[in-house]
C-alpha cells in the first residue's frame, strides 16, 4: 500500500515538473495569427540560416537545418554552436521526408519560402511560420526573442539580447560612420540591387550610425534593382558591396564608366566589398555582430 502511495506521488510529481517545464507558450507568427505551443521544444527543425542563429544566442542545437546542402553556408560561430545537426536540404525547397525522419516537435519556417507546403510541415510537427527573408533588422531580433521562448529560454535571451546591445553599441563608437549616407548592394552578373532602411542590413548599417535610405519606391522587401544612373542618383557616401560573382555587373560593367566614377563612395575610396556569403545570406545577432566587426575593420583608415 505504501509502495503505491509512493509511486503514485512520484507519477504526480513527474507530471507536474513536466508541464511546469513545458508550460504552453503563445508568440504571434508572421501573419500575426496566435501560435500556441506546449511541446517540449528539444527536437527543433528550422529552415533559414537567421533561426539557426536565434537558436545558437540561448545554445539550443536544432536537430536539422535547411542549409542549402552546404555547411559552410552557416557562419562560423553559429555552425560550431550546431555541430552535429542534420541537413534537411535547400532553404527554398527542404526534404519533407529529411525533415520527417528526425522526427522534431517544432518546425520554424519561413513564410516566403514555406506558406506553400505549411500544412505538410504541420502535419510532422507543430510549425511556426516566420519572416526571415526580407525581415528587417529589429524583426530579426523580435524572432529570436519569439523562438528562445518557444525552446523555453526567454531570460537566457534577455541576457543575451543585453549584451548584444552593448555591443553593437561600441562598435557603433569604433565604425567611422561620421553619419554618412551609407548603402549595402548585392552585385551579380547583370543585377545591381540596393538595400533601403527597411531590410535587415540596412537596420545594421543604421545601427551602426550611417545614415540609411528611405524606402522611397515602397518595395515590399525594402529593396530594389537598379541601373547605374540610379545609383548616381542617389548619391552613396559609403557602398558595402557583396558580389556574388567576381565578374559582377559593377566590377567588370560599371568600374570604368565615367558615371561610376561620379558616385561620392567612389570619388573618396570609400567602396568596401564584404563577405557575400555573411551580409546576403546570414541574419541574426551573430551575424549582426560579425557584420560590425567587418564594418569597423575594412573603414578603419578613413578619416
Amino acid at each position: 500500500m505504501k509502495l503505491t502511495k509512493i509511486f503514485g506521488a512520484c507519477a504526480l510529481i513527474a507530471t507536474l515538473g513536466i508541464n511546469a517545464a513545458f508550460a504552453q507558450v503563445t508568440v504571434k507568427d508572421a501573419k500575426g495569427n496566435n501560435f500556441v505551443y506546449d511541446g517540449q521544444g528539444k527536437r527543433v527543425v528550422v529552415l533559414e540560416f537567421s533561426f539557426a542563429d536565434a537558436l545558437s544566442n540561448v545554445d539550443v542545437k536544432a536537430i536539422g537545418i535547411a542549409d542549402d546542402g552546404n555547411s559552410k553556408r552557416l557562419i562560423p560561430i553559429v555552425a560550431e554552436k550546431q555541430a552535429g545537426y542534420t541537413s534537411v536540404g535547400m532553404r527554398a525547397q527542404p526534404s519533407l521526408e529529411a525533415i520527417a525522419a528526425l522526427k522534431p516537435d517544432l518546425i520554424i519556417a519561413d513564410v516566403n519560402r514555406h506558406s506553400t507546403i505549411y500544412d505538410q510541415l504541420n502535419q510532422i510537427a507543430p510549425t511556426i511560420l516566420l519572416n526571415s527573408l526580407y525581415e528587417t533588422y529589429e524583426e530579426d531580433i523580435e524572432n529570436a526573442q519569439k523562438i528562445a521562448a518557444l525552446v523555453y529560454k526567454a531570460p537566457e535571451f534577455d541576457a543575451r539580447l543585453s549584451q548584444y546591445r552593448q555591443q553593437m553599441a561600441e562598435y557603433a563608437k569604433q565604425a567611422n560612420s561620421q553619419g554618412l549616407l551609407a548603402t549595402f548592394n548585392a552585385s551579380r552578373d547583370k543585377r545591381f540591387e540596393v538595400y533601403t532602411g527597411q531590410t535587415y542590413q540596412g537596420g545594421v548599417l543604421k545601427a551602426l550610425g550611417y545614415k540609411v535610405l528611405n524606402n522611397d519606391l515602397n518595395s515590399p522587401t525594402g529593396r530594389y534593382d537598379t541601373s547605374l544612373e540610379q545609383v548616381v542618383s542617389l548619391q552613396p557616401q559609403v557602398m558595402f558591396i557583396a558580389n556574388y560573382v567576381p565578374d559582377s555587373i559593377s566590377n567588370a560593367v560599371w568600374k570604368n564608366n565615367p558615371l561610376w566614377q561620379a558616385i561620392p563612395a567612389v570619388k573618396n575610396n570609400y567602396v568596401y566589398d564584404v563577405d557575400t556569403n555573411l551580409w546576403a545570406r546570414a541574419r541574426g545577432l551573430y551575424a549582426s555582430e560579425l557584420m560590425a566587426q567587418e564594418v569597423v575593420k575594412v573603414t578603419s583608415g578613413n578619416k
